[in-house]
């Protein structure tokens, strides 16, 4: 259901580093899409292999939060409003020195290039940066920041949906 475009130079999905995942889920799933929410929430974990070590904090626009917190349950919801009010608040919930102290890894679920920043920031300081990309477009002053990228599923076939929610 997923593969890996960009090979992650001394990352496995399932080794003990621990990762600090930071998720745009309307990028994930192509907008507003809250039927789509619960198969992004459960194809991201799968993905990335998100260990109980890890944190995750997912942003939405506050219309979406109840389906948004069904779909990534013990994460961290933040809330923004109107264009780029997501993401706006995705980056100021990161605190760059807890992130810099306490994770390896800074996983970004968006192609938005309003990560490129955050991404530079964790690179320079050492930790490797995976990319999860979904429906939304990859930027490239975002992918240039990546040490790896993780494509999801076809979330807009349904047969996929189908298949993923027989599993």
């Amino acid at each position: 259901m997923t593969y890996f475009e960009k090979p992650i130079k001394s990352y496995s999905p399932s080794c003990a580093l621990r990762a600090l995942h930071v998720v745009d889920i309307e990028n994930l799933a192509g907008g507003c899409m809250w039927r789509r929410y619960g198969s992004v929430g459960s194809n991201y974990r799968l993905a990335t292999r998100a260990s109980a070590n890890d944190s995750i904090i997912v942003g939405c626009d506050k219309s979406g939060a109840f389906a948004t917190k069904g779909a990534f349950p013990n994460s961290r919801l933040v809330c923004g409003v109107g264009r780029d009010g997501a993401d706006n608040a995705l980056i100021a919930a990161v605190d760059l020195r807890v992130l810099f102290e306490q994770f390896d890894v800074l996983m970004i679920g968006s192609g938005d290039n309003k990560f490129a920043f955050l991404a530079a920031q964790a690179q320079s300081a050492g930790l490797i940066t995976v990319g999860v990309i979904g429906v939304g477009d990859l930027a490239r002053s975002l992918e240039a920041r990546l040490d790896g990228i993780i494509y999801l599923a076809d979330l807009t076939n349904p047969m996929c949906e189908h298949v993923r929610s027989a599993a």
